[in-house]
């Protein structure tokens, strides 16, 4: 019983070293070891290695790009339980990519990756059940799974919950602190969109003290992003004076900055600036 149970944990170790090795040759950039050994860890039943693999074909990483092959290996690992793979295979169905389109599947999917607190499933789910023209709709259920999602890090989970707190949407009774909290989280994880709708609860004074300083540390973060509302409404600032100096030079900038992303508002603000300050826009 000793020396079987020795040979057992010796031959685990030794499929543990194939994955390892695999990982490892990946982080390394060494794309030919690393697929050799994935798919030695493959054939040893581990699900993570189906998952690079597919991730492997399903971007071209050394091998030729083959969606119907990812689609093989992720599907694979899906029904070994390997949540992001469950994720990957719902997404390729949605998509139709390397399989037959199937939305229905799809969300089957995303469900059992939910259930294993995958957070891009939880938030495609969200989507689901708070759009009303679907099926499934279900608001309660839709905002439990936004905040599960939110509390991973998800970004535009975030976004999503400070909106609805903003608008009082999905049932929830409007709460412009829930609605800073979370649009904050999300902003200074890099969502725009986020840090643009700070800056509109601060410069109108929605729900709490007007506060045009910190309206412009919002549209600030978010012009540099390239968000194009930004970068008109914190040219505005710029030009009225309001949360920051008055500065007709870095008014025009960003102004311009907006104008050329198609903002219509910035293009119209710009004529009048230019009529009024002319050696400015030279």
């Amino acid at each position: 019983m000793k020396y079987i149970l020795i040979l057992s944990l010796f031959i685990s170790s030794l499929f543990a070293n194939n994955y390892t090795k695999a990982y490892d040759y990946l982080e390394e950039q060494e794309h030919k070891k690393a697929f050799k050994y994935f798919k030695l860890s493959a054939e040893e039943k581990n699900t993570s290695a189906m998952f690079y693999l597919g991730k492997m074909y399903d971007s071209g990483t050394f091998v030729n790009q083959d969606f119907k092959e990812a689609f093989r290996w992720y599907y694979k690992a899906a029904k070994g339980g390997h949540a992001k793979a469950q994720f990957y295979t719902g997404a390729m169905l949605d998509e139709g990519d390397g399989v037959a389109k199937s939305r229905v599947k799809a969300l089957q999917w995303y469900k059992e990756s939910a259930i294993n607190e995958n957070r891009e499933a939880q938030y495609n789910l969200a989507l689901e059940y708070t759009n009303e023209k679907s099926k499934l709709y279900n608001a309660e259920e839709g905002l439990k799974l936004f905040f599960k999602s939110a509390n991973q890090g998800h970004v535009e989970a975030q976004h999503n919950l400070g909106m609805i707190y903003d608008n009082g949407a999905l049932g929830v009774d409007k709460d412009i602190n829930m609605a800073i909290k979370w649009l904050s989280i999300a902003g200074y994880n890099g969502s725009s969109a986020s840090s643009f709708n700070l800056g509109l609860i601060y410069a109108n004074g929605t729900g709490i003290k007007q506060n045009y300083t910190e309206a412009v540390k919002w549209y600030t973060l978010s012009a540099y992003k390239g968000y194009a509302s930004a970068q008109r409404n914190l040219g505005l600032m710029y030009y009225k004076g309001q949360g920051v100096q008055k500065n007709i030079k870095e008014a025009y900038i960003w102004l311009l900055n907006a104008s050329n992303q198609g903002n219509s508002g910035a293009k119209e603000n710009l004529k009048y600036i230019c009529n009024e300050n002319p050696q400015i826009c030279k």
